[in-house]
């Protein structure tokens, strides 16, 4: 899960562990939150399948919609302000980096899905929303975890397309006999 990703990533606790230091314990962050920061970079995490947003590879996987998420986010929510900064102004900030984490399902272990580059946002979308283009998408597509993930939003949008024919048939059945 995050916890095992973030104790990973943070290399204060591998040098510390080194020179045997006694007390370390792993970074904080909130583990509810679909996002953790870091120095130069921001971890965003995403669940395939579930959850309470739609996040929704396109262009054949190219690119992800990922939701802030909380309560209320707005442009002035502190997250928001740093990937919107942080973003715009990449040339200002080398060295900054947007990476992805997607997993299937809550109870299935992430899949580092790379840098990420800023495309847009949504502020007026519930949970605000940010589009990613996945900067390492030619070595991502090759990976068979990656593949699997894309795998699992075909039959959820084919379903989508037969229920969605399946009510206009039904509304026009309706309109028939009324």
């Amino acid at each position: 899960g995050k916890k095992g990703v973030v104790q990973l990533a943070a290399p204060q606790l591998a040098s510390a562990a080194l020179e045997g230091a006694e007390e370390i314990g792993p970074p904080k962050f909130n583990k509810y939150a679909g996002w953790v920061e870091w120095k130069n970079t921001v971890f965003l995490w995403v669940n395939a399948v579930g959850g309470s947003f739609d996040n929704n590879f396109r262009a054949n996987g190219r690119e992800v919609n990922w939701y802030v998420g909380g309560a209320n986010p707005s442009d002035s929510s502190p997250i928001v302000k740093r990937l919107l900064t942080l973003s715009s102004s990449r040339a200002a900030k080398p060295g900054f980096e947007v990476c992805l984490f997607v997993r299937a399902r809550a109870t299935e272990p992430y899949v580092f899905c790379g840098r990420c580059n800023y495309r847009g946002h949504n502020g007026q979308r519930k949970g605000y929303e940010f589009n990613w283009r996945l900067s390492d998408y030619p070595k991502l597509v090759k990976c068979p975890a990656f593949r699997e993930l894309l795998a699992l939003q075909k039959p959820a949008a084919a379903a989508a397309v037969a229920t969605a024919a399946t009510r206009r048939a039904g509304t026009r059945a309706a309109a028939r006999w009324t």
